[in-house]
């Protein structure tokens, strides 16, 4: 009887059946490399001083000192001073100890600094970068919004007297700056601009109109285009007229846009005159002229509107 091994062979060895019984055979020319591969403990060790050693250069608070802060970006209401003044205390010692997201915060707190980001910069310097905040518009008379659409506070400032007034409930802010951007697209083409927009606790919008801006048509930008508005009214100042445009809360933009074009094509000539206008019907809107205005256009009256309110039939 021929007994088997127990277990399986090593890979390297071939295994014959003779007469004799079974041979193992070992090809010529290998060798098994079935070996131990073991570290030094004196090897480990000092591997583990070198590393203590590294480490300990490497945060030490005299080792690569911060010698240079570089701040950037495209600033206009921020001065670099101040932010060096919080930075300087916090960026004293070790490049690589200084608490990157402990200064970001810090400068972030600063009026008109929208984002800070900080890097290290081999060997000795920390740079600073600043995206600084774009006042587009006033929120409730006591805080401000950039161009994202963002509330951010700029205590004693009063350089926004001509910016647009927005108002709202509380969280309704981003809703209300996005209808602002979308409505002044709109509106422009017609020669106004929005000098207030509000959404009431009924959830009805209710806009000041005045005049665009007027500009040089020789003020370009690099690209070639014009960098603002252009004022249709040559003989009409920015402050001449100012009318509200009541939207209510359904179909505004078919309505808003009616308006438009019966305004640029009818009425510019007598926007002065223009109280106020209502756009809540569904075919047409009306028309509030102030007491020196006249109109050939026939009086109605409404259940919501002042006996000044004049009728205008819908666009044919």
């Amino acid at each position: 009887m021929i007994l088997k091994p127990a277990s399986s062979p090593p890979s390297d060895l071939h295994i014959r059946e003779t007469t004799e019984g079974i041979v193992a055979i070992r090809p010529k020319g290998r060798v098994s490399h079935r070996k131990s591969h073991r570290i030094s403990p004196w090897l480990l060790i000092l591997l583990i001083i070198v590393l203590m050693i590294a480490l300990d250069r490497f945060f030490n608070p005299h080792a690569f000192p911060v010698q240079r802060i570089n701040v950037s970006g495209e600033l206009k209401q921020i001065k670099v001073e101040n932010v060096l003044a919080i930075v300087k205390p916090m960026a004293e010692g070790n490049l690589f100890a200084v608490n990157l997201e402990q200064i970001e915060t810090a400068v972030e707190s600063i009026p008109w600094v929208a984002k800070a980001t900080v890097r290290r910069r081999w060997p000795e310097e920390l740079a600073i970068h600043l995206v600084e905040n774009r006042a587009a518009a006033r929120w409730r008379g006591n805080a401000w919004m950039n161009t994202q659409g963002k509330i951010f506070d700029l205590p004693a400032w009063t350089g926004g007297e001509n910016l647009p007034r927005l108002a709202g409930s509380n969280g309704s802010h981003e809703r209300i700056f996005r209808r602002f951007r979308q409505w002044s697209r709109l509106l422009v083409m017609t020669g106004l601009r929005i000098r207030e927009l509000r959404l009431n606790e009924r959830d009805d919008w209710v806009m000041q109109v005045s005049p665009l801006q007027r500009i040089d048509a020789a003020n370009r930008s690099k690209g070639g285009k014009i960098s603002g508005f252009i004022q249709p009214y040559p003989n009409i100042t920015p402050s001449s007229f100012e009318f509200s445009i009541y939207l209510g809360k359904e179909d505004l933009e078919s309505h808003l846009l009616r308006f438009s074009r019966v305004f640029k094509g009818h009425l510019i000539n007598r926007a002065q005159q223009i109280k106020g206008v209502d756009l809540r019907y569904p075919n047409g809107f009306a028309i509030a002229w102030s007491e020196s205005g006249t109109s050939e256009a026939k009086q109605t009256e409404s259940q919501d509107l002042n006996k000044n309110w004049i009728g205008l039939t819908s666009e044919p």
